[in-house]
């Protein structure tokens, strides 16, 4: 059994936390949020204790793991005490929003020998492997660059506002 973390109980750590319970090899013994009603919702909806601090939890529990979910630019604290901690990390995208703090994570990992990921979960699912293979094989055109909303939506091919065909998936909206 392994015990586990996680960083962040927010939309993501849901989607972790959803995705856990539906593996037997774990078992969430802490879930940490700086929301301390978040987070005890979660503990109460997907088992562990519940903290309002990484550090706290770090203590209290005997973790294997840890899943940092936290917004991008608070990574640095929870990585580093993880690391300094000697546990396994999966890390949500991007490592750092600045080079320095992106250094003294890696630096800090490399170190210590930690086993640490980062979380590229969606460049396994069919959608992007297919939509990756289409620009390639150059049947989408050139990509444009264009904000978007960022969402999970997964659902099967359909038209946009636009009238042109769309894959809804993290973001893509229309795709000509």
């Amino acid at each position: 059994m392994i015990n586990l973390g996680i960083i962040g109980a927010g939309r993501m750590g849901e989607v972790y936390l959803k995705a856990v319970r539906q593996n037997l090899r774990y078992k969430v013994a802490g879930i940490c949020d700086m929301n301390a009603g978040l987070a005890a919702e979660r503990a109460a909806q997907y088992g562990g204790n519940s903290y309002d601090s990484h550090r706290e939890m770090l203590k209290k529990e005997k973790l294997d793991a840890v899943v940092i979910v936290v917004p991008d630019h608070l990574h640095r604290e929870p990585v580093l005490d993880c690391a300094e901690a000697g546990i396994t990390m999966l890390l949500e995208k991007p490592l750092s929003t600045n080079v320095a703090q992106g250094r003294e994570m890696l630096d800090a990992v490399q170190k210590r020998g930690i086993k640490t990921q980062m979380a590229h979960i969606f460049r396994w699912i069919p959608q992007y492997i297919a939509i990756k293979k289409a620009f390639e094989q150059g049947e989408l055109g050139d990509p444009l660059k264009q904000p978007f909303k960022f969402t999970i939506a997964f659902s099967s091919p359909q038209r946009c506002s636009a009238g042109h065909k769309t894959v809804r998936l993290h973001g893509f909206y229309c795709l000509m």
